[in-house]
């Protein structure tokens, strides 16, 4: 039995009840990032008597009571953190605060997600978004990498690297540690397909009844016409696909098996 195995769940049992005793949370859109995490949370906005707060909630928030919830009572309270997913120890927490508690995980393509990612960050750096300006003065480098640095020579910065994209790697645990029953496995290729019948399924999931229509499908990336051209890196996206292939074929074997998910897409 390693460290992991010892002190997580243990460390992880203490923060939920630290949780527990700050919010009652039903639900959590954790992941990945850019696998369409926002156009979820801004869906599930739309739904009546359901709360989420507008921002990526941060556990150690929730704990310290710094993260603020509203007085009303809703049938429905849930967070969104897409970074969630590489955060074990505080995404058990979450599920050991309630373990009734339902986790949305989202994923994509992982070559697109890597050249989405790109660009979503190279753009935040090019307007110069306030938080990142404390980082980028320490890292001046990150502004000068290029995709193919990430892809042929494996540079990481703000979270964006070929290793992130290995989904399965970050998956096994939390397949260990929580319930099928308590998890829903979407993509986001079959919300961008069929946006109904996607979102039905994840209402169907959360228990939400007798919406209206025009409840499903608010797209949240507008700044993809600020992206360089898909066209323009095929090279680099096919040799991508060579590096996932191993690992993909590994996590649909298992969303098969364990959630009898058939991945269609990738």
């Amino acid at each position: 039995m390693n460290l992991k195995t010892l002190i997580l769940p243990a460390r992880s049992s203490l923060y939920g009840r630290a949780i527990a005793k700050k919010a009652n949370i039903d639900f959590s859109v954790v992941g990945f990032p850019k696998c369409a995490t926002t156009s979820i949370h801004k869906t599930l906005e739309k739904v009546p008597d359901l709360y989420m707060p507008d921002h990526e909630v941060q556990v150690a928030n929730i704990m310290s009571g710094k993260q603020k919830w509203p007085e009303k009572s809703y049938s429905l309270v849930g967070i969104k953190n897409p970074n969630l997913v590489y955060e074990h120890h505080n995404l058990l927490a979450l599920y050991k605060s309630n373990k009734n508690m339902k986790f949305i995980i989202s994923m994509r393509n992982p070559s697109d997600w890597l050249f989405s990612f790109y660009q979503y960050r190279m753009l935040e750096i090019r307007s110069k978004s306030g938080w990142l300006v404390p980082t980028l003065n320490k890292h001046p480098e990150y502004q000068g990498i290029s995709f193919d640095d990430v892809v042929y020579n494996k540079k990481y910065f703000l979270g964006v690297s070929v290793e992130h994209g290995f989904f399965i790697d970050y998956l096994l645990d939390i397949f260990r540690w929580i319930p099928k029953e308590n998890i829903l496995i979407v993509m986001l290729e079959e919300i961008a397909r069929e946006p109904v019948q996607a979102y039905q399924k994840i209402f169907n999931f959360l228990g939400i009844k007798d919406l209206e229509n025009d409840a499903a499908g608010i797209v949240a990336n507008n700044k993809k016409s600020f992206y360089a051209r898909r066209e323009e890196f095929i090279t680099q996206l096919s040799s991508l696909d060579d590096i996932y292939k191993q690992k993909n074929n590994q996590l649909n074997e298992i969303l098969k098996e364990k959630f009898g998910y058939d991945n269609i897409y990738w």
